[in-house]
């Protein structure tokens, strides 16, 4: 605690007014981030409400999100490392708000309704954070590499592709080809 009463210019006894313990204050610092996403996303509600696309706005406003709060980042990585996998105070409540904007496409027929909405949006913060997470590696690992240019953007479009669209094409395989490996475990030629 003095070291963050040193950093922050608090004293050390306000401090343990408010907080009797470093996970008390780590609780506080965890909540506040919920809640600072709580506020964004008030705001964005509106703004998705009436995109075109639901889901892609999602995944942008969410990918905004994360770009300009990156000490969620890292107080999500330092909670990993110390072992702590108990759920962000609020966190489930914001899963849930962001969960019923698929829902909404889902019962108005814009996106398929045999995916769970709490799913999709937990797949949708994997997507996110893993970028985020280790954007500085890859934006080295590229660098030179002609595309490179506007990395964010593109990983964007990407994530949003895939998350719209799949990966697989249309086209039926050609015949000969064997769809899984499931088939190949009858033929014994």
């Amino acid at each position: 605690m003095r070291d963050i009463s040193r950093a922050s210019g608090v004293s050390q006894p306000l401090i343990h007014h408010y907080f009797k313990t470093k996970r008390d204050l780590y609780n506080e610092i965890k909540r506040q981030m919920i809640l600072r996403f709580d506020a964004f996303w008030t705001d964005t509600a509106r703004d998705v409400a009436n995109e075109e696309c639901v889901p892609a706005a999602v995944l942008r406003r969410i990918f905004e999100f994360i770009r300009d709060n990156p000490t969620v980042l890292r107080v999500g990585a330092w909670s990993q490392l110390e072992g702590d996998n108990a759920p962000w105070p609020g966190a489930l409540e914001a899963l849930e708000r962001v969960s019923c904007f698929f829902s909404a496409s889902q019962a108005e027929g814009s996106m398929r309704s045999d995916l769970n909405p709490t799913l999709l949006t937990i797949l949708v913060e994997g997507f996110m954070f893993s970028w985020w997470e280790y954007r500085e590696s890859y934006l080295r690992l590229y660098k030179g590499i002609p595309g490179h240019e506007n990395l964010d953007e593109k990983v964007l479009e990407a994530m949003t592709e895939v998350f719209l669209h799949g990966t697989l094409t249309r086209v039926q395989p050609k015949s000969g080809v064997r769809k899984s490996s499931e088939s190949q475990k009858g033929n014994t030629d």
